[in-house]
């Protein structure tokens, strides 16, 4: 989002922005990746440490770079359409088509590219991979640097909807934990049905109740469907 107003600052469009953004965090990814977290790749807990402590520098040094005050970035596509009978924001349709030809772009490279095959092959048999010569760490830094550049799209789409603030980021953490705890990582697929699971959840309870409700109510089916999976994990266990 930063990286959105930066371009701002400097005379460049929103679609420059877009474009730019994916492009710097990519390379961030790259230095973050091989500087602090290949280290830690066996080591799951300090990893997750590590990224907390790297949230709350890069959280700091965007106060320091940009100060506390409020940001934003203008809307490129103002105005609304009416879609059988209710009207939509222009924009929020763009994202929402945005994100489909993202998620799609995924899976297709996922399910059918060389280097979506050698992805799954490490995440499915590290080892074995090493074995027939697979340079696993080089896989490991492409997989991070295109999280982290799905990251800085994402920051640009939501520029224009929210406040762009250095703590902007962190209400944003609760709902993609539990998309990732409903529909998992492993398939492109999953990932749009916990996402799709969690919206509807938690628009449907924050229409009978308010905006609170709705939150507690992702929560506690990610909590149930956490609670089921380490108890399915735990019978495995037990038969084996």
């Amino acid at each position: 989002a930063y990286t959105g107003v930066v371009v701002a600052e400097f005379g460049g469009s929103f679609w420059a922005a877009l474009a730019i953004a994916p492009l710097c965090l990519f390379a961030f990814g790259a230095v973050c990746e091989l500087s602090i977290f290949r280290a830690l790749r066996t080591r799951r807990e300090a990893s997750i440490l590590a990224a907390f402590g790297l949230s709350i520098v890069l959280r700091e040094l965007m106060v320091l770079g940009f100060g506390r005050q409020q940001r934003s970035l203008a809307n490129p596509l103002p105005g609304a359409v009416e879609i059988l009978g209710v009207t939509y924001p222009r924009y929020r349709l763009f994202v929402l088509a945005a994100a489909a030809v993202v998620l799609l772009g995924v899976w297709v490279v996922m399910r059918f590219s060389r280097a979506g095959l050698t992805m799954r092959a490490v995440v499915a048999d590290r080892s074995l991979c090493s074995t027939l010569g697979v340079r696993t760490a080089a896989v490991d830094t492409l997989a991070f640097c295109i999280g982290a550049a799905s990251a800085g799209l994402a920051g640009v789409l939501l520029a224009p909807r929210i406040s762009i603030e250095p703590g902007g980021g962190l209400p944003l953490l609760p709902g993609a934990f539990l998309v990732v705890v409903i529909g998992g990582v492993r398939r492109a697929s999953a990932v749009a049905v916990g996402a799709a699971v969690i919206a509807a959840v938690t628009t449907v309870a924050s229409l009978h109740y308010d905006a609170v409700w709705g939150q507690v109510a992702a929560v506690a089916l990610g909590a149930m469907i956490l609670q089921s999976r380490i108890e399915r994990d735990d019978r495995t266990v037990v038969v084996r």
